[in-house]
């Protein structure tokens, strides 16, 4: 490595990048904990003021929502090492161009994939759990509108950690996780809106 015009040894070198790896890693890892103020939270809170039978009904609505999401995890992996490349060869505009066809490319994929469980959401309930779960199905558009929302944000996030944006990322997720569970609570206990004051 060189630096000023100074050839650095190897263990120099370590002493400069290790610690700002450390940092880096630490907020992306903080960040990740913000997935615990979405799902597993609002199981608690719907548990806890609507009941039992809440849960039963929000959990196939949550586990078409992570199965979703996945259509879009593999375009946001790919985004994050091409943001990172431009980034670093100072490709602004290249950026800009992920940024922009990324999250619009997202958006519709969701879109085409939600309205296709939406329509067929009575089959896909009766031949997965054996019941047409009505109450799901009431709650379930809500949750995809979450999922297209939610979603096509998540190219944004790849693109600030390949820049190296890595404080705003987590400043972002976890404002909007700890928002999650505030409104979820008030939304719930004191508006009395159920599950769809949860979503």
């Amino acid at each position: 490595a060189i630096g000023e015009g100074t050839l650095l040894s190897p263990a120099s070198h370590q002493a400069q990048v290790g610690p700002a790896l450390l940092g880096f890693g630490s907020l992306v890892l903080f960040a990740q904990l913000a997935d615990y103020l979405y799902a597993p939270c609002d199981y608690i809170l719907i548990n806890l003021f609507v009941g039992w039978d809440g849960v039963a009904t929000y959990t196939p609505a949550m586990t078409i929502d992570s199965g979703l999401l996945l259509l879009v995890s593999g375009l946001s992996s790919v985004i994050l090492s091409r943001s990172a490349i431009a980034h670093s060869a100072g490709h602004i505009e290249r950026v800009k161009r992920y940024y922009i066809f990324g999250t619009l490319g997202s958006a519709f994929l969701l879109a085409f994939a939600a309205g296709v469980v939406w329509i067929c959401s009575p089959i896909i309930f009766k031949l997965w759990l054996g019941d047409p779960m009505k109450p799901t199905q009431a709650i379930l558009p809500l949750v995809l509108i979450h999922t297209v929302v939610g979603g096509s944000s998540a190219v944004g996030r790849s693109i600030l950690l390949g820049m190296g944006k890595v404080k705003p990322f987590t400043l972002a997720v976890l404002i909007a996780g700890l928002a999650n569970v505030l409104l979820s609570y008030i939304f719930v206990r004191h508006l009395n809106l159920g599950l769809r004051g949860i979503i």
